[in-house]
């Protein structure tokens, strides 16, 4: 334990961090900043030309978006606003007149601000007004003129007198408020504050320096990944980059914040929980095997949890390597399990947790890229999954004891089955997906989906944690040895690894097993493929921008141009050109009208169509769709599709697919608004798409084969794709938007997730992504030469070939494998338990009814004990 002068010094270090640390969330440059919704008019007069009144707006919103003051709604917004909500209001011309449309457009669009600009006409100068107004009361809040010798020189940002206008500084509006994550920080100020406290009064603060310290190292790393965004989102780094993403400004300044906020916490408590570890780790006696956990494991439990989750990691495609080091995933796990042996099983719970956040972390580090508080609601997401899995875990590891080598596989395989479904399902991070790069041993998939795989990794990491805590334990798998070995002797120890050896003779079976299986499954499949009877060629496009910045007509451009170009380099006629997620953005059903023929967006569903035509073969894209019904009451509802379009090669529109599994709280609002209508209005902020939910898996009968477009991360879910191969298809074609995540990893990881099910029901997979991982992967799940590099132009040409069908057992029986893990888990748990119970009756003790609870669940009473196990304890 700590000398009492030590944790008083901490204390007042404590108090004094978080003194300063509150200080400045309120005062300084590091304070908090409430960044309100703005949205820029354009100009009110007619007195410049179309083209010169856009790049006035880009040059205008690219000045606010810099200067950090408030979240900028790109004012083509509002375009895409009324297509979606009245399309025939955009033919009597949008944009607003006055300031009171400006105000009214501005208070249906739920904004708090809206600015309104004035062209002053002048010889010889180009003179603005911009105005700040507020949308609830109207009144102007900040104005700024700014006057150029050219309109040239306005958009070089040069005065009339040729120095800088400084723009983004004038318009700043600092507001004060504390958002999302603000309340998360003084939480965590307050948890330092009570640690603090604690140490005052001479009492250890014991396990909180770790919950303490976890947090900060969480929060330190948000931090610093938005920081190296320069603070700004996907969307205000879009536009204050003119969307060139990578051209960010200086990020020195807000690396310093992070470091500023976040380092004094890191630094006290890592010092004082080392000191702590070192302690413990210097006592004597404790170099013997058997005292492994006792000296290793339990003093850097915290260590070794954060080691655990960074290998775990770092097994999928990462920041350091896209290919990922899928050999780590044979051994990341077993840290952690070692961990949830030794720890008591409160702190199991706690360090398992912090394992579920950190790994989650480390894995989607790039959704800090998108929106500061994205990273925050996936650790909170994550936080709640691991919490609600890792106490029946600890439970079942408490209770399975020598046994838990069997056991944890079991739970751990249900654990990834249960949070990869439903609305809410995020299946990144499956244990089975880092080994993709395992062609022989990933075709067990195709009998048990990517559960199977995962089993098999995660049995491998149970056994080498369970064999070597078992000389701690003192388990052994042929009858308990007595307490005569001679500690140290060399014979001892090598006997010991013999009747130790159990848990890596069943790892290395079902391993075994599982690899032989797997190539004899290759085998068969690669002998159909090489004999299939009729093949089809398949380009898929990249263009690397992204369609929702509403640059529709030059998205569409480009993907015609790059078109062009593969069927140049392929030299003979395409079956089939795919097109990425929002590829053509416009909604052909309604732009295709004849009526509207002469509107803008009328002409280029036209020009589409046209071009559609003279390709003379099928096209599928990614576009936007709606169905509109009569309600009770009579008013009629729009329902609004994230969408593909099946076209033919005579430009026929052959059907539309509605995409059915939606991005929770992005694409859609997934619980009811009413009633949780403080979290709608939180979410509302962020640009919600509100995509109405599809509801018929469609599957499309090309001439050569039946294909079916599963959208973005659609392609993610195993049963979902299953479901549409039991409709007949042959080949899977997705169509992903990766390009937000300004990261090839992001891109890369969501491929080797929808890599599976190609392996899963035996058909080949096509990806095309606006830019991400644009790929081909055959039957067998591998991966074909020709991809493009993230964020480039390009496309990938797939001679796929189309062997008689034949459904996969799992495309048969779907997920029955985390369903017979389940089952098998309670019945070896209720064994357990029964024979423990007749075990105690049999011993003729007559003690209490807790006591019958204890001998059950052995380990929750060891778990709270200083050492691993007493001796009477070991004869359990």
């Amino acid at each position: 334990m700590l000398q009492v002068e030590k944790k008083r010094l901490y204390g007042i270090v404590g108090v004094v961090i978080f003194a300063v640390e509150l200080t400045l969330c309120f005062n300084g440059p590091f304070s908090f900043v409430h960044r309100p919704t703005i949205m820029l008019f354009p100009p009110f007069q007619e007195n410049i030309a179309p083209g010169d009144e856009e790049r006035l707006m880009a040059y205008l919103e690219q000045q606010f978006a810099l200067g950090g003051s408030f979240t900028l709604v790109d004012n083509r917004s509002l375009e895409e606003h009324i297509i979606r909500t009245d399309p025939d209001r955009i033919m009597e011309h949008a944009d607003p007149k006055n300031v009171d449309e400006a105000h009214a457009m501005a208070k249906e669009m739920d904004l708090e601000r809206f600015g309104t600009i004035t062209i002053w006409p002048r010889r010889g100068s180009f003179e603005i007004s911009v105005y700040i107004r507020d949308v609830r009361e109207k009144r102007s809040l900040k104005s700024g003129h700014f006057k150029s010798s050219s309109f040239e020189d306005f958009l070089a940002g040069l005065d009339i007198e040729g120095e800088p206008l400084n723009i983004s500084e004038v318009m700043k509006n600092k507001t004060k408020g504390i958002g999302f994550a603000d309340y998360i920080v003084l939480a965590l100020l307050g948890l330092q504050l009570i640690t603090a406290l604690i140490a005052l009064t001479g009492k250890d603060p014991g396990f909180l320096i770790e919950v303490l310290l976890a947090p900060s190292i969480i929060i330190f790393l948000f931090a610093l990944i938005h920081a190296l965004s320069a603070n700004l989102d996907y969307v205000q780094r879009y536009i204050a980059s003119g969307g060139q993403l990578r051209l960010a400004k200086n990020t020195a300044l807000a690396q310093l914040y992070a470091v500023l906020r976040y380092g004094p916490l890191i630094l006290l408590n890592g010092y004082l929980y080392g000191i702590h570890s070192l302690k413990t780790f210097r006592l004597p006696g404790l170099s013997r095997p058997d005292n492994l956990l006792e000296k290793w494991i339990k003093p850097w439990a915290f260590g070794w949890t954060l080691l655990s989750a960074l290998l775990f990691a770092l097994s999928f495609p990462n920041f350091i390597s896209l290919n990922g080091f899928g050999f780590l995933g044979w051994i990341a796990l077993v840290p952690l399990m070692l961990v949830l042996i030794a720890s008591p099983p409160v702190r199991a719970v706690a360090y398992g947790v912090i394992f579920g956040v950190i790994q989650a972390l480390i894995l989607n580090y790039w959704l800090g890229t998108y929106k500061y508080v994205t990273l925050h609601m996936t650790a909170i997401a994550h936080f709640g999954e691991y919490l609600l899995f890792m106490i029946p875990l600890v439970l079942t590891v408490k209770l399975s004891r020598r046994w838990g080598f069997l056991t944890v596989p079991l739970a751990w395989t249900v654990f990834d089955y249960l949070r990869s479904i439903g609305i809410l399902g995020f299946p990144w991070g499956l244990v089975g997906s880092s080994q993709y790069r395992f062609i022989p041993l990933i075709q067990i998939a195709s009998l048990s989906g990517v559960w199977g795989i995962g089993y098999v990794v995660l049995m491998v990491n149970a056994a080498l944690a369970w064999t070597a805590a078992s000389w701690s334990m003192n388990w052994n798998w042929k009858g308990l040895i007595s307490g005569n070995r001679s500690s140290g002797s060399r014979y001892s120890i090598s006997c010991g690894w013999i009747v130790r050896s159990l848990p890596l003779t069943i790892a290395a079976a079902v391993f075994l097993i599982s690899l032989g299986t797997g190539s004899l499954l290759l085998l068969d499949l690669r002998h159909r493929m090489n004999n299939a009877p009729d093949s089809a060629l398949i380009i898929a496009l990249q263009q690397n921008t992204d369609p929702r910045k509403r640059e529709h007509r030059e998205n569409t451009d480009k993907l015609m141009e790059l078109t062009a170009l593969a069927l140049e380099e392929a030299g003979e006629k395409a079956d089939l050109i795919l097109w990425p997620e929002g590829g053509f953005r416009l909604d052909l059903r309604n732009w295709g009208d004849p009526e509207k023929g002469e509107t803008r967006w009328g002409k280029m569903a036209g020009d589409f169509m046209s071009y559609q035509k003279g390709l003379e073969t099928w096209l599928v894209t990614g576009t936007q769709d709606h169905d509109e019904i009569t309600l009770k009451d009579g008013s009629v509802k729009r329902m609004n599709f994230n969408s593909s379009v099946f076209l033919n090669e005579k430009g026929e529109i052959v059907d539309f697919y509605h995409k059915m599994h939606l991005v929770p709280f992005s694409e859609y609002f997934p619980l009811d608004k009413e009633k949780f209508s403080w979290l709608s209005d939180m979410f509302s902020k962020y640009n919600i798409s509100n995509w109405s939910v599809g509801d018929e898996r469609k599957v499309i009968a090309h001439p050569k084969m039946n294909i079916f477009t599963p959208i973005c991360f659609e392609d993610v879910f195993s049963d979902h794709i299953r479901r549409f191969v039991l409709n007949d298809a042959d080949v899977i074609l997705n169509m992903s938007n990766d390009y937000w995540s300004l990261s090839p990893v992001e891109g890369r990881q969501h491929g080797i997730l929808s890599l599976f099910r190609a392996v899963e029901n035996q058909r080949p997979l096509i990806r095309s992504s606006c830019s991400g991982y644009t790929v081909a992967i055959d039957a067998s799940g591998r991966i074909l030469p020709g991809s493009p590099e993230a964020y480039t132009e390009g496309w990938v040409t797939a001679r796929v070939p189309l062997p008689k069908k034949r459904l996969t057992l799992y495309t048969h029986w779907g997920d029955w494998f985390p369903k017979l893990c389940l089952g098998v888990l309670i019945l070896t748990l209720s064994l357990i338990i029964l024979f423990r119970i007749i075990s105690y009756l049999r011993s003729g003790s007559k003690d209490s009814t807790e006591k019958v609870i204890f001998t059950i669940v052995p380990q929750i009473r060891l778990a709270s004990n200083d050492n691993i196990l007493s001796p009477s304890d070991k004869r359990l």
